[in-house]
């Protein structure tokens, strides 16, 4: 199933935003959480927004610590911001 057979099934225009684990070989746009090493898992560069992960990763996007909590919602309200929502 991908990302819009699950938002047409289970969701409806009322939801602003949708957080999903998965699909991160797709374009869609993600945050990648690194554990051990950035090659772990295949990832698609396109849509890349950010890696989240304790160790150092040689990386274009931003890179922030899984403690970083505001960080990562500070990034997300920045590239979906509700204004932009609200006229989808």
């Amino acid at each position: 199933m991908n990302v819009e057979e699950v938002r047409e099934q289970y969701l409806d225009a009322s939801y602003d935003l949708i957080l999903a684990e998965g699909w991160r070989s797709e374009g869609y746009p993600k945050i990648v959480v690194v554990r051990d090493q950035i090659g772990e898992v295949p990832v698609s560069q396109d849509g890349l927004l950010a890696i989240v992960s304790n160790k150092p990763v040689e990386t274009s996007v931003p890179l922030l610590d899984p403690d970083d909590v505001a960080g990562v919602a500070a990034l997300i309200i920045r590239h979906f911001p509700k204004s932009q929502r609200d006229n989808a």
